[in-house]
């Protein structure tokens, strides 16, 4: 265990015999209850969810209630577990090697997050926010031939994904191909919403330029945050050269965009939170494709429903595919009968 200020680092190291098979650091930010107790509470807790409890758990200091722990841990165990504090000796040595990797592990992570804070600081004077932007929300439209449009939002705190808060769109007032007014009804949903619940980000990206952020700052207007720090990035493409342009990104007021270096910081963290956006958007865009595909192309069939329409898939490898197959080819399915078989053909043969 290392403990600074009230910042805590636990180290948990697994021996078999004299044998070090790994460890687990858990860390305990601002803590309230004295060491002794947290270190009690965290061993009841650790050794709930552990798959094997061990019949001797070393610690580095004496904690709180420690004989009723031993009870807990040995009912649990079946067998006895002995709670010991080794003050010498081989044992004395394991505790201590924990302690050191408690400590590095918390020097680690301390280095991770000052370095986080230093990108955003970054980002905050590349765009000229007021404030740091901690809490960035960026959200992606995506479509398909133009069709089934959908969007997504992904959130970084502190420079670091945080999927719970992820939010998938499907296009409710927009019908067809307008990415325009498909991010306009996206954002207005989600700041509906989150002014009601008092849950708005520092900075809000949208993936686009000068007119995606332009629907942005409109919408902000019209929900009375302007005052809401906006941004937007375009992506680097290829030029005739054969050379990418450059990542650019455009904030409201200002005509030209700002371009950073594109080996900085800046760039590969907000791209890598577009990027993101991209990735989770075409995602939710396929899985939709495909359960329309399931719906439109084969479900419409009777005696045939999602199931069934999986294997034929799974069996043929597409629509395409099973529209030439025989009847004789689609009986080999398991669950399908020769007269569902002719069915399928059928359904499938032009009129």
């Amino acid at each position: 265990m290392y403990t600074q200020d009230r910042f805590t680092e636990i180290q948990v190291v697994f021996y078999r015999g004299a044998r070090m098979l790994g460890g687990r650091s858990f860390s305990f930010k601002k803590r309230e209850m004295p060491l002794i107790e947290l270190m009690s509470s965290f061993l009841l807790q650790f050794y709930s969810e552990a798959p094997v409890i061990p019949a001797e758990v070393l610690v580095p200091s004496e904690i709180d209630e420690a004989d009723v722990l031993a009870e807990i841990l040995t009912e649990q165990r079946g067998t006895k577990v002995k709670l010991h504090t080794p003050v010498r000796g081989e044992k004395k040595a394991m505790v201590e090697l924990a302690n050191r990797n408690a400590k590095r592990s918390f020097d680690e992570k301390q280095l991770a997050e000052q370095a986080q804070a230093d990108v955003l600081e970054q980002v905050q004077a590349t765009l000229k926010l007021s404030v740091l932007p901690n809490r960035i929300e960026c959200f992606d439209i995506s479509t398909f031939q133009g069709d089934k449009t959908v969007a997504s939002m992904v959130v970084f705190e502190g420079g670091v994904a945080n999927k719970q808060r992820y939010r998938r769109y499907s296009m409710k007032w927009v019908d067809g191909q307008d990415d325009f007014a498909s991010m306009r009804e996206v954002l207005m949903r989600r700041y509906k919403r989150a002014i009601e619940e008092n849950d708005l980000p520092d900075l809000v990206l949208v993936d686009g330029g000068k007119g995606q952020l332009g629907v942005t700052t409109a919408v902000l207007k019209d929900l009375g945050i302007e005052d809401l720090h906006a941004a937007g990035i375009a992506k680097s493409r290829s030029q005739e050269s054969g050379v990418a342009s450059p990542e650019r990104f455009f904030v409201p007021g200002r005509s030209n965009a700002i371009v950073p270096p594109q080996n900085s910081s800046v760039v590969h963290l907000l791209a890598r939170i577009r990027d993101e956006a991209h990735r989770f958007a075409i995602t939710y865009q396929r899985k939709k494709r495909k359960k329309g595909t399931l719906r439109t192309g084969l479900t419409d069939i009777q005696g045939v429903g999602p199931a069934l329409a999986k294997k034929l898939l799974k069996q043929f490898g597409s629509i395409a595919r099973i529209k030439d197959v025989s009847v004789e080819e689609l009986s080999e399915v398991p669950g399908i009968s020769a007269s569902l078989a002719g069915a399928i053909r059928r359904h499938f043969t032009p009129k």
